[in-house]
């Protein structure tokens, strides 16, 4: 008597289907990227409230709602996972600086305030994303050199528009490098000093302070 054939059936476990099935209306990929997003939301959450220090990656996990094997599955360490949440940070106030500026019939000098007030704006009002943009992290020396590549590259472009308000910005790359890195240290010192209570003014106040002082250092020679 021979035994009957029976056939199992393999379980595939949700992270192991192959890539394009969904599992709970969603394919691998796509739940991979919204786990990768909740860590990042984490990470941001925690930096900005309660600093970088205390986000450990069991902290970023349990605040994620996640166990640590999906940690590493997007991040080799908690720095990787600070690198991206900057990246991101950058894209995003890149993205309202130039939305800002975009518009038809401004003046160039409604250029410079509408970028630095979208600035204020989402790194102001947003404490969470400016702590953890501009403060948090400072000690970490791949994430400061990170941080401060960005911002110079972000007031580097800006500096470029506004070549038709401060005419000489663009006369020399190396004039346009050394504007922007002292528009960069200015808009960051006066950004960080109002996060951290050291600068008591409201939003207005500093949107003015922050665009007279870049005026003042784009439109200063550079040359006797």
């Amino acid at each position: 008597m021979t035994g009957a054939s029976v056939k199992i059936r393999r379980v595939t476990a949700p992270d192991q289907a192959p890539a394009g099935r969904r599992y709970g209306g969603l394919t691998v990929e796509e739940r991979r990227a919204e786990r990768r997003a909740r860590l990042e939301a984490a990470a941001l959450q925690i930096a900005g409230t309660r600093g970088w220090a205390e986000a450990t990656m069991t902290e970023i996990c349990r605040v994620a709602g996640l166990t640590e094997r999906y940690f590493y599955e997007s991040f080799r360490t908690r720095e990787e996972l600070y690198g991206a949440l900057i990246d991101d940070l950058d894209r995003e106030l890149r993205e309202a600086a130039f939305d800002a500026i975009a518009g038809e019939g401004l003046t160039p000098e409604d250029r410079v305030e509408g970028a630095i007030r979208a600035i204020v704006e989402l790194y102001v009002r947003d404490p969470h994303r400016g702590r953890a943009a501009l403060i948090e992290g400072i000690g970490v020396r791949a994430l400061e050199e990170q941080r401060r590549r960005a911002l110079l590259g972000l007031f580097a472009l800006l500096a470029e528009r506004w070549t038709a308000f401060f005419p000489d910005v663009g006369a020399d790359a190396g004039e346009r490098a050394v504007r922007a890195t002292a528009i960069g240290g200015a808009v960051t010192a006066l950004l960080s000093g109002r996060l951290d209570g050291h600068l008591q003014v409201d939003d207005d106040a500093l949107v003015r302070t922050v665009v007279a002082t870049v005026t003042a250092i784009a439109a200063a020679p550079l040359q006797g």
